[in-house]
């Protein structure tokens, strides 16, 4: 869904003539973090927050791996290997498929510094939005509007897909 969304996202900035390198990264990623994980625990709950972790994760390994081609306008492995969520994520995913777990208190740690993050989030995505500038309009309507027809063609793609199967 990510590459198609991508090529998609890539042939209406041509068409509109606007800089791909400058554009395509806010159309490509969404706001995973600040605003998918609040709203999956409060409309999910705790599985829900669970699921919306991995989309989460897999979200930022493409944004600090694809993002970074298309912003640079290079695929550079080096710069993508300097991003810490790489190794955190193998991290994880060793020590899980090995069952080597956590000492409790350092769970205990972690679960309190995980019940701090979204209300930071929320906090810190909140005084981002009230230092906010408001300059061109018509252009951030746009590229939310595409964002937002992108995601629904999308949907709708795999609900006529699923149907037909």
């Amino acid at each position: 869904m990510l590459f198609r969304s991508g090529v998609a996202g890539a042939i209406a900035l041509r068409l509109l003539g606007w800089q791909q390198r400058a554009y395509l990264n806010s159309i490509l990623f969404p706001n995973l973090g600040n605003m998918g994980l609040p709203l999956a625990l409060f409309a999910f709950g705790d599985e829900g927050l669970a699921l919306a972790v991995v989309v989460f994760t897999i979200g930022s390994i493409a944004h600090s791996s694809v993002g970074i081609w298309i912003v640079s306008g290079r695929l550079s492995p080096a710069e993508v290997l300097k991003a810490p969520l790489l190794y955190a994520t193998a991290l994880a995913l060793g020590s899980h498929e090995l069952g080597i777990g956590l000492p409790q208190f350092a769970l205990r740690a972690a679960d309190i510094l995980g019940g701090m993050t979204i209300p930071l989030m929320l906090l810190s995505l909140g005084v981002s939005l009230s230092r906010l500038k408001i300059s061109n309009t018509r252009r951030a309507t746009a590229l939310a509007a595409l964002r937002l027809g992108i995601g629904l063609a999308g949907g709708l793609a795999v609900e006529i897909g699923r149907a037909h199967v």
